[in-house]
């Protein structure tokens, strides 16, 4: 239950779906980049870990630019701020998360509903940016 129609929401991603077209050469997107998965040595980054999520894509969709999560820093280091330059992308990509964080619930099977309805809040709230840019489901 991703609490919204699925056919609406799959109509919706594809009406919008045209934003995701300027990506022209895509980069290594960690995916999973949180303080946790990056090492530091001396204070320098020494290593990383997890690349279960990585692939070569549109930057945006690192972790670091979504909405519950937003590092100013982060993004200063790409030179803009890629969620106020491409909003609606963002949202998108925090549609997938999220609800990769709701599906994967189930088959990680962890002992309760946490993650579930984080990704749940966060998907709602994604749909209701969207919104409020003026799309409708």
């Amino acid at each position: 239950d991703i609490g919204f129609d699925y056919d609406k929401v799959y109509n919706f991603i594809y009406k919008v779906s045209e934003v995701l077209n300027d990506v022209l050469v895509p980069s290594f997107v960690h995916w999973d980049l949180w303080e946790g998965n990056v090492f530091v040595k001396d204070e320098k980054i020494s290593g990383l870990i997890d690349f279960e999520r990585a692939m070569w894509t549109d930057p945006l969709m690192e972790y670091f630019f979504r909405a519950n999560c937003h590092n100013k820093d982060f993004a200063a280091g790409f030179g803009v701020d890629l969620r106020e330059k491409y909003p609606i992308k963002a949202n998108l990509y925090d549609l997938y998360l999220y609800s990769i964080l709701m599906i994967e619930t189930k088959y990680r099977k962890y002992p309760d509903n946490n993650q579930y309805n984080f990704g749940a809040y966060e998907f709602k709230n994604a749909v209701n940016r969207l919104i409020n840019y003026g799309y409708n489901l």
